[in-house]
């Protein structure tokens, strides 16, 4: 594959990054003070969706690379890192998936029913989520995307030349 080839993949995968990040920050802004706890959990899982979707493989490879290539840890503070990993564990250990050591089950025996469960609902599992800070890193990160997509650009014209 030629090189102008490669960087047109890359070229395209950001571009699509750059909006599923912008997704994210839509729904961030979506919520308020005012907003239901329903509203509020299914506005931060599908920014807690589409925030991921860059950093995890995707189909598509004939026209895009599979995976962004950002490397958030030089652009980004301990804490940011810190919350962009904390994102993309919840994405996939509880609502992409249910991953037992976020969702375990207990089985309760000797109560009238025979048994019942318990188990840990998505609420509480996002409870003490900071989406403020969650909206300010998805900001960051898609003017990270921006630049790196005329950083592209620029490459790829320079080899149009």
């Amino acid at each position: 594959m030629a090189f102008v080839e490669k960087l047109e993949q890359q070229f395209h995968r950001v571009c699509m990054s750059d909006e599923d990040v912008f997704e994210a920050y839509e729904y961030l802004n979506a919520i308020d003070q005012n907003s239901t706890n329903a509203v509020r959990q299914g506005m931060l899982v599908a920014a807690i969706v589409a925030y991921s979707r860059p950093f995890l493989n995707s189909n598509g490879r004939e026209k895009s690379s599979k995976k962004v290539s950002l490397r958030l840890e030089s652009e980004l503070t301990g804490e940011e890192q810190k919350l962009h990993q904390e994102v993309l564990n919840l994405r996939n250990g509880a609502i992409a998936h249910s991953d037992y050591n976020l969702r375990p089950v207990t089985r309760w025996t000797g109560v009238s029913e025979g048994s019942t469960i318990s188990f840990t609902p998505m609420p509480k599992i996002l409870e003490g989520f900071d989406e403020e800070k969650f909206r300010d890193l998805a900001y960051q990160v898609m003017m990270l995307f921006k630049k790196k997509r005329k950083e592209l650009d620029d490459k790829i014209k320079e080899q149009g030349s």
